[in-house]
Parts: C-alpha cells; structure tokens; sequence
C-alpha cells in the first residue's frame, strides 16, 4: 500500500531533475518581479552591488559612504553581474539582483534530491525535494536579494559530497578525485557567500558521524590535506586584498563585531531564546511541519541506517547550536530543513509503525498546519483591510487555497493512509496561497511601500531636472536609496533647509508632518516660498510606525 502510494514519485533523474526545476521556476516566480524593494536587508546588498557597477570597484563593498564589512564578497559579485545583464541605471529593477537568489533556491531542491537519491533512493529524494520547494522559507529566501539561497546550494553541495564519501564506505567503493575536491571547492565558495557559515555545518556534521562510528576513513578518502589549500586558492586572494585595501577594518567589523554580536548578544535587536526555532518552524517549513514530529521519530527509530545517522548528524547539533546563539533571525536554520525535508519524506515512503506517538505526532503537525493556515489567512485579509484594497482580486484565490489547505487537512485525521495521498494537494494549497500573498497580497499592501511611493515622486520631478538633489528627513530606510538613487541625502530639518535653500529651483526634499512647518519657517525666513507637491502616508513595517511626508519641490 505505501510503495504503491508513492509509486508517481520514483522517477529516474534525466525526468526528475527538469521536472524539479521547471516546478521549482512556477513556484518561486509569482511575487519574483512584482514585490517592491523590502527593508533593510534585501536592499542593503542590492544596494552596495549597485553601488559596485556605478563605481567600477569590485573590491570593497559600501552603502553609499559607508562601509559594509559583515559580509564576504561573493554575493556582491553575483548580483551586480545579474545587473548588468538585467538592470538600467536609469529604473532600478529590484528583481534584476534577485536573480542569483532564485537559481541558489532551483539548485538547492535539485540538489536534495541528490542527497535523497545518495541516502535513500529515488521515492525519498522526489518527495523530500518537493517539501524544500513548497517551504516557505525558501519560497520568501528565493525572491530577495540576500545570501540565504545561494549559501544554502553551496552548503547542500558540500553535504552531498560528504553523503556520497560516507556512503561509499558501506559499499567499500573508493570515492573520486572530483567529488573530494569539489567538496572543498564549494567550501571556498561558501566561504566567500556569507563567512564560516558553511565550515560550522559541515564540520559539525563530519564532528558528529566520526563521534557515532569512531571512524574516520572516509573523511580522509576526501583527501583534506590538499583540498584545504583548494580552499584557501580560492578565498585568499579576495581576503588578502580586502585587509590590505581596509587595513585590516574588513576582519574586525565582520568577525570582531558582526560575528561575535550575532553569538553573544541579540543584535539589532534580534535576540530570543532557545526554542525560537522550534516555534518558529512551523510557518517556516509550512505546510510539510506536518510531518517535522514524523520524521524525527523515525529517525530515531532508524538510527542504524547510514541515511538517517547521516542527517541526524547534520540536523540535530547544528539545531542546538542555533539555539544557543543570542542572535535570532528564522533563516539562519534553513540549511537544516533539507536534512529534515529527507527524514519526513523517508518516515513517509519507509516502513514505520503506527502506534500512538504516530498518532499524536499526526495529529499534533496537522493541528498545527491547520492553525498557522487559518493564520495565514487572517492575515491576508488585515493587511489589505489595514494597509491596502480590502477589495483586491489577490483576496480571493488566497482565501480559498487556505480553506482548499484545511480540507486537505481534515481528511488524515481520521484516515491515516490519507497522510500520503495528500500530499500532492496539500504541496498544491500551499503553493497557491503562499503564491498569492507574494504575487498580490503584499504588493496590494500600498502602505507597506513608502520607499516606493517617495522614490515615484522623485522620479517624475526629475523629469524636468535631472540632476534635482533629494534630502529627505526621518525616514531612512535602505529601501529608499535604491530606488532614489545612491545621492539620496539622509539629513535633518536644518540640513534639508539648507538643500532646498542651495538649488530652490530643482531641490526636492521630503519632511515629515510634524517637522513641516519648521522647516517653512527656516525656508521663509530666507525670502523663499517652499512648494508642496506631494503627501505621503504609509506603514513603516521594521519601525512599526506610521509615516507622513510631505515632499516639497522648486519646480511648477
């Protein structure tokens, strides 16, 4: 019945790997081009990779004036050439530096079902593959311009090296040259990505399995020795002329600063405590959190077996790890859901009992897939009622993707071989929802976007003068310097005074409503009328605080 049930799944890899791709590319794409620029993250790195193709330097990495020392290069280099293929100097396109971001999320399902296929076979890889795709997580990770997704096919293709060597072992079969150095090849890579984030995940992964089987035989067929100086050929060269061209300011803001603050303390006021995760894991790995409890005991039950020890070693310490560090942001997990995407996909294709932890482990994810739906739907409908057009189109199709979801739900609860036949329709609710939310919901969210409407008005009033300079006062999202332009000039009332005083004519500045007839009177005071031309009014959603402004300009 369960072989049967999962039949659809085994397909060889010529047919599975397009097929994941192509699905990959429909389920990643709506909201891809039409959400807005977010704060604060997302527009940083855009921002500073723009920055590198306007100066022409590839070397340092800057917002505006300001260094931006807490992230290596790569990222930098992926999207500023994703820029100049698909960016115009003159209308940034946010989705132009998101672009590596959805191929490292393609990359990333194609190779869980890589790992799948090395660990369990081709049921478990197809199954396990889809959950990562359907996450939301890695659905929000692939539409911004960030280092998550990139990071996280660099980390999966360090893993499948590692499965494949520790695998090997059991068949006595050698492992070859190219999968050992390709292992330290992407370890440099990762490297470069976003910092020792990868060397913490496979190290403690490669700390764990020789902890468990008190062999070390096949790290050592990865050949270490030379693959570390791979390593280093590869991240030298970027490192030694960074700390030259910083005088060493590079290292200690990224490892003295950023590093140490996000382990030791709550930075940015990101601190939580442990269990943060745990909570937090069933929105981020919804709606296939309904099978998180499932696919732990069946790991634990199956600790024998090469795959699930091999994923336990990855999941399980790295999860504590996490943890224990202050800082706490819901991505910093992800490169351990495709370890808990395989031991769900493989507690469902393999033999399990169905005694009663099954069944209140079933029980328990369903509820709590069924909650954070309604959730989800809630807030569908406040944030249009709230912060855009409680009339949008968008409303409709999220509203019944999520009763579609709660339907699809109802049916394991008392049909436990439904749990399989669902999941096909449970990956195409949760798809169509989420779909909706980035496609429509959130860009319908006007409000939401006051960089945007701020950036619009610059924009038309530049028409007419080009060079027009843009002050603006208490507002200084990241968001707003990539869409109005790198001179964007963060002041205060006398500052912006002195802007509009400077060029009457052209000056744009943008004051808020209740600095407004402060900065008339400065104005006035010189012999100038200030021009009102535009009101805006918004949410800013990292402040969580409303926003007035009032743009003035010279021009008629």
């Amino acid at each position: 019945m369960i072989r049967s049930a999962f039949a659809r799944f085994a397909l060889p890899g010529p047919v599975a790997l397009p097929v994941l791709a192509l699905l990959s590319l429909l389920v990643f794409l709506p909201g891809f081009f039409s959400l807005p620029a977010m704060d604060r993250d997302e527009s940083r790195f855009a921002q500073a990779s723009r920055q590198m193709v306007e100066s022409g330097d590839f070397l340092d990495i800057r917002f505006q004036e300001t260094p931006r020392h807490k992230k290596p290069i790569g990222i930098y280099w992926l999207q500023a050439a994703s820029a100049l293929l698909f960016d115009t100097p003159d209308a940034p396109k946010i989705w132009a530096y998101r672009v590596p971001s959805l191929v490292g999320a393609i990359v990333s399902v194609l190779l869980t079902w890589g790992l799948g296929r090395v660990l369990f076979g081709r049921r478990v890889a197809f199954l396990a593959a889809l959950f990562l795709m359907g996450s939301v997580l890695l659905g929000f990770e692939a539409r911004q311009a960030k280092t998550d997704a990139v990071l996280l096919a660099c980390i999966l293709a360090a893993q499948l090296c590692l499965a494949m060597a520790y695998t090997a072992r059991s068949r006595e079969a050698l492992i070859g040259r190219k999968t050992a150095y390709c292992f330290w090849f992407v370890l440099g890579i990762g490297i470069l990505i976003k910092g020792p984030i990868i060397l913490l995940i496979t190290g403690v992964t490669i700390v764990g399995l020789i902890a468990v089987d008190r062999r070390v035989d096949w790290f050592t067929a990865l050949k270490p020795l030379s693959g570390v100086g791979l390593t280093c050929l590869i991240i030298a060269p970027w490192f030694i002329a960074i700390g030259i061209a910083t005088g060493g300011a590079f290292f200690q803001e990224a490892v003295g600063q950023d590093l140490a603050g996000k382990i030791l303390s709550g930075q940015e006021s990101h601190g939580a405590p442990p269990g943060y995760y745990l909570l937090s894991l069933w929105l981020a790995f919804w709606p296939f959190g309904l099978f998180a409890g499932l696919g732990l005991l069946w790991g634990a039950r199956n600790f024998s077996s090469l795959g699930a020890r091999f994923l336990l070693a990855w999941l399980t310490p790295n999860w504590i790890i996490f943890e224990l560090i202050a800082t706490k942001l819901p991505h910093y997990v992800l490169p351990l859901y495709p370890a808990l995407a395989m031991l769900c996909a493989a507690a469902l294709v393999q033999e399990m009992p169905r005694d009663r932890l099954f069944q209140i482990l079933k029980v328990f994810g369903l509820g709590m897939t069924a909650l954070i739906t309604v959730v989800l739907m809630v807030a569908v409908g406040a944030v249009l009622v709230l912060y855009g057009n409680p009339l949008s189109f968008w409303l409709i199709p999220a509203l019944l993707a999520g009763i579609a979801m709660l339907g699809f739900l109802w049916g394991p609860l008392h049909d436990g071989a439904r749990l399989e036949r669902g999941i096909l329709p449970i990956f195409l609710a949760g798809v169509c929802l989420i779909g909706s939310i980035f496609q429509g919901v959130l860009p319908a969210a006007q409000d939401f976007w006051i960089s945007k409407s701020v950036a619009d008005v610059v924009s038309q009033r530049r028409q007419t003068c080009p060079d027009a300079p843009f002050s603006i006062v208490g507002y200084s999202e990241p968001s707003l310097v990539f869409l109005a332009g790198t001179a964007t000039y963060f002041t205060s009332i006398e500052g912006a005074a002195a802007s509009y005083l400077a060029d009457p004519t052209c000056a744009i500045v943008a004051i808020p409503e209740a600095s407004a007839p402060d900065f008339q009177q400065r104005v006035e005071a010189s012999g100038v009328a200030p021009h009102a031309v535009a009101q805006i009014e918004g949410f800013n959603y990292n402040g969580g605080r409303s926003v007035r402004l009032t743009i003035y300009s010279g021009q008629r």
